[in-house]
């Protein structure tokens, strides 16, 4: 839904909205469950100077604060960076959220027991720690690795994430977002109501046949939902 809003916000007005930034889809959540949990926090960011060096998170981690989601580049580290002990601590400090964006995590068997407090996010697992020789920054902006200097993590930025991945943007952003992204949500519970409950079908609640007979001719056309 959000990410809906976002697109629907940027199509009308590009010139004066600044997009959310979506994060790598391989960036996977390790301690979700069933229920439903999502992140929502302060992003406060780490970037470690060498690779498979984790000193820069637990320097960190000391001075994060409540509701902050600490997200952490590693410089393509292949050695776990977090784990149980660091959520664990995580979690005492009501941290909601630890997002390593290009790196493992390690310790997935025990880190359900700090869910839903912490979410824990990483591209890869390895029983393998890195070491703890070198200091890094926090705090910084973070570019990411798709080579878009439009692509950045700024301290402050509000993080959301769920099973799905993990959305960063600005406050501003977010404040723009949420009316849409609440419509989207309520006309998408109607008509999944009205599937489930009533019968009835999805074509019909859409313009889909003429969307598409319209493409098909090479007009100009949008997907509308109809409830």
């Amino acid at each position: 839904v959000l990410c809906d809003a976002d697109k629907t916000i940027f199509a009308s007005s590009p010139q004066d909205y600044k997009p959310i930034v979506l994060l790598d889809p391989k960036i996977r959540a390790l301690n979700s469950n069933k229920s439903d949990s999502t992140m929502v926090g302060v992003a406060r960011t780490v970037q470690c100077r060498v690779p498979n060096d984790f000193l820069a998170v637990l320097d960190a981690l000391s001075r994060a604060k409540s509701n902050e989601v600490l997200v952490v580049h590693t410089q393509s580290s292949t050695r776990a960076v977090a784990g149980e002990l660091f959520c664990a601590e995580a979690a005492r400090r009501e941290v909601t959220g630890l997002v390593v964006l290009d790196g493992p995590m390690r310790d997935t068997a025990y880190l359900a027991e700090f869910f839903p407090a912490v979410r824990c996010y990483a591209p890869a697992v390895s029983p393998y720690s890195g070491t703890t020789q070198h200091l890094g920054d926090e705090q910084v902006a973070i570019s990411l690795s798709d080579g878009n200097d439009n692509k950045k993590i700024q301290p402050g930025d509000i993080v959301v994430g769920d099973d799905d991945g993990i959305l960063v943007a600005p406050q501003r952003t977010w404040e723009q977002i949420l009316p849409t992204a609440q419509g989207i949500q309520s006309a998408e519970e109607r008509i999944r109501m009205a599937i489930v409950q009533k019968g009835v079908s999805l074509h019909s609640m859409t313009n889909h046949k003429q969307h598409a007979e319209a493409i098909a001719k090479g007009q100009p056309s949008s997907l509308q939902f109809r409830v």
